[in-house]
């Protein structure tokens, strides 16, 4: 059981990594291939983005520029279908321009675990008192 927590942690982690390294391909391979990727803006609509463009716009920065960090993570999980609620901070060079939350559904395809769906959240306004909130939960 601990394991399946360490495997999709490690999925989810791969993602983030491959953000920091710019790496499109890397970034490509944490996601199914019909995977949806999603934003609630904040008039309540739904952004979409192609997972392509997605990578590319991360793989124009130069390594290490980029570095969305996840913490207070949650997990749950059955069988092969799981979900991460992940509030997150977004440094550029080291400084903070984002925070909000990622919601990712993951799915365990032929023995490894995918990104099926990721929507986020950022959030609008004080982002060291979101930050305190959220690791005061």
């Amino acid at each position: 059981m601990a394991q399946e927590r360490e495997n999709i942690v490690a999925a989810a982690e791969s993602l983030f990594d491959a953000m920091r390294q710019a790496d499109a391909d890397g970034i490509r391979a944490a996601f199914a291939p019909e995977a949806i990727l999603e934003r609630v803006v904040g008039d309540g609509n739904l952004q979409q983005t192609r997972i392509d463009d997605f990578a590319n716009a991360i793989a124009g920065h130069e390594k290490g520029q980029v570095d969305e960090r996840v913490f207070n993570v949650a997990i749950q999980w059955f069988e092969n279908l799981a979900t991460i609620w992940a509030p997150f901070t977004l440094h550029i060079d080291g400084e903070l321009k984002a925070c909000g939350v990622n919601q990712i559904t993951f799915a365990n395809l032929t023995g490894e675990w995918k990104i099926i769906h990721l929507v986020d959240r950022h959030h609008v306004g004080d982002r060291a008192q979101f930050i305190e909130m959220i690791e005061n939960r």
